[in-house]
């Protein structure tokens, strides 16, 4: 009996030996994770960016005077040299659309290239 009460004690030790390693084995690896974690974050610096595409409903198009109305209109049928970008044509930026523009980046909290508030 004495012999099964020092086996059991042993077993309980090797089981207690067991669970410190296996937890110092897993502190230890999530500290070389969280090492080269830093290290990388010291190397880049991560940015995330959106690209956001929209169709405004103005009455032209951004950057000529065709009719904007894609609703009601049949395929292909407002168009010009500006729109086809045919060489020499000059675009005319669509005033509406740079005040819609604004009035959404505002909205949204927007910042230009530079970090800076619109």
């Amino acid at each position: 009996m004495n012999f099964l009460l020092k086996v059991n004690k042993k077993k309980e030790e090797d089981k207690k030996a067991l669970k410190l390693f296996l937890n110092f084995n897993s502190v230890k690896q999530k500290f070389y994770e969280r090492k080269e974690k830093q290290k990388m974050s010291m190397e880049y610096e991560t940015v995330i960016g959106l690209e956001v595409h929209c169709q405004l409903k103005t009455k032209t198009k951004v950057w000529c005077s065709c009719n904007a109305d894609y609703d009601n209109e049949v395929p292909n049928v407002s168009t010009c040299p500006i729109c086809t970008g045919q060489p020499g044509a000059l675009p005319k930026l669509n005033e509406e659309v740079l005040n819609y523009a604004i009035k959404a980046a505002l909205a949204l909290d927007c910042k230009n290239q530079w970090g800076k508030p619109v």
